[in-house]
């Protein structure tokens, strides 16, 4: 009686699991960045621009803003609306979307690239300063009598030691904004990365030779 029941569990066991190997789940969600585009003239030349984009879409999270210039997909470069949904598309299902893109500053303009990862729910709340660290420590010295925020320690294959940050280096702004306390660049960072780019302007002395250096790190997963 015992070896019958025991047969009888094993084949209803077996059967449930095939059913469940043979549930169609239906197509993938189809890959968002969570933007709209418009196609511009700029330098007599046509681009596609980005007119809109959602804070908590795949894009915003990359570092790209509404006003980008997008230059090439995976490499290719982009001149139309439907070339750009064509290579958005097909980079999509492997794994990674490679955008180029430049970012008009007034007269200027600055290139950037930003590598979405579609495994990335589209729905993850965007970064803030307390979940994308740099890998610093920062503290308040006086030198010729005034306040300088320093890096005390940097962690090794963090964010700022790839970026080049080094212990002792001094912080003079932070997307623009000086900083001369701890509270002052705590709060210009957690503004940098709400804006999707931090920008360090920093300065190094080595020996008798003193240089600034300017560092630029995307907020992106």
């Amino acid at each position: 009686m015992r070896l019958l029941l025991a047969s009888v569990i094993v084949v209803f066991n077996f059967a449930v699991a095939n059913w469940a190997l043979s549930v169609d789940m239906g197509p993938p969600a189809p890959f968002k960045l969570g933007v709209t585009v418009q196609l511009v003239t700029w330098q007599n030349d046509p681009w596609v621009q980005f007119a809109t984009v959602s804070p908590e879409g795949r894009a915003f999270r990359a570092g790209m803003r509404s006003g980008d210039l997008i230059k090439r997909v995976s490499n290719v470069p982009i001149y139309n609306i439907e070339q750009f949904d064509h290579e958005i598309e097909q980079a999509a299902p492997t794994g990674v979307v490679l955008i180029q893109y430049r970012r008009l500053e007034g007269a200027t303009y600055t290139d950037g690239q930003a590598e979405i990862l579609a495994s990335i729910p589209a729905n993850m709340p965007a970064p803030t300063a307390s979940t994308f660290k740099l890998g610093v420590n920062t503290e308040v010295v006086t030198l010729a009598g005034a306040p300088w925020v320093r890096f005390k320690l940097v962690s090794k294959y963090s964010r700022a030691a790839k970026a080049g940050i080094l212990p002792g280096d001094l912080v003079l702004s932070i997307n623009n904004q000086k900083v001369y306390s701890n509270e002052g660049y705590d709060a210009n960072y957690a503004a940098a990365v709400a804006s999707g780019s931090i920008r360090i302007l920093f300065r190094r002395t080595t020996g008798k030779e003193t240089k600034d250096y300017e560092i630029n790190i995307p907020v992106t997963y």
